[in-house]
């Protein structure tokens, strides 16, 4: 779906190319995610979720071989003024294809694609900024950085739109000891308060 140029260009991965995936899952209904900051005020940010509501190509396109020039959206959170409203009063927005330039070792590469994701599923870390009504997560797994496990359950608003999918032992979301890192952490904060100034130096010059 993107288009690439340069030497191995087609087969970086998205962190590589500049948060531009290589390809990714769409049709009218599928639920994505902005990958960067478009228009921050109209809540076009990264981690921003829609709904794809069109989907648009150029004049003579072949829908089945050339990609699309433009993914039209409903999201959530938009604020910005009005391009299409539908007839249930939905805002929908055109999301356009960016380009990233970037290296892979030596060869000088460019990927041209949506900065858009499927967000069906999506990372602890990819979900720090939203807030849903319903979600489904997984708290098995020990976590490999600490307060990931409450990081991934207050995303949610009420406790009844929380689902947890699998069994998890409390000892993976417990610690008898605190963790290297946030010893360090801890200790670097009570450095930081020490450091802080209870009263400035000088008196204003006007009050």
């Amino acid at each position: 779906m993107a288009k690439n140029i340069g030497n191995g260009a087609d087969k970086a991965t998205s962190e590589q190319a500049g948060n531009l995936a290589g390809q990714f899952p769409v049709c009218i209904g599928a639920r994505l995610m902005l990958t960067q900051n478009i228009w921050q005020p109209a809540g076009l940010v990264n981690g921003a979720q829609g709904t794809v509501y069109d989907i648009g190509w150029a004049p003579g396109a072949d829908a089945h071989r050339d990609p699309p020039s433009v993914i039209m959206m409903v999201m959530d959170k938009y604020t910005g003024p009005s391009y299409l409203t539908t007839d249930d009063g939905r805002e929908v927005v055109p999301i356009l294809p960016v380009k990233r330039d970037f290296f892979l070792g030596t060869s000088a590469c460019t990927r041209k694609q949506f900065p858009l994701m499927a967000s069906y599923a999506i990372t602890v870390h990819k979900s720090q900024s939203i807030t849903v009504d319903k979600m489904v997560t997984d708290l098995s797994e020990r976590d490999f950085q600490t307060g990931l496990s409450y990081v991934a359950v207050s995303r949610v608003k009420m406790l009844d739109g929380l689902m947890i999918d699998a069994p998890f032992e409390r000892a993976s979301l417990h610690y008898e000891k605190l963790p290297d890192g946030v010893l360090m952490k801890v200790r670097d904060q009570d450095r930081r308060k020490q450091q802080q100034l209870d009263q400035p130096l000088f008196q204003p010059l006007f009050s």
